[in-house]
């Protein structure tokens, strides 16, 4: 099912349904602006500081371009942040 999930949205890719840049696997150069950066900053007045002196390219979250819902941007929440921290513990979710 998930192959069938990823086929779908390669081809939906190819066809240019969805306005994204993919960075090429052939340069991995393009990954860099990945490095040092935090998947979040979970403190909201350290998050708008870093998005503000950056540009939008704080954490992995904001670079790859948050959840959206109808047009609209949301942060990550806090059951978000549980599971987050439950993988990152190794722990049994």
């Amino acid at each position: 099912m998930v192959l069938k999930h990823f086929k779908l949205a390669n081809d939906l890719l190819r066809l240019g349904h969805f306005d994204i840049n993919i960075p090429s696997v052939n340069d991995p150069n393009q990954l860099d602006i990945f490095l040092g950066k935090p998947f979040w900053i979970w403190d909201q007045k350290d998050h708008d500081k870093a998005f503000k002196d950056t540009e939008g390219k704080c954490c992995h979250v904001d670079i790859l371009g948050r959840p959206q819902k109808d047009g609209i941007d949301y942060p990550i929440f806090d059951y978000q942040k549980l599971i987050y921290d439950a993988l990152e513990n190794n722990m049994n979710i």
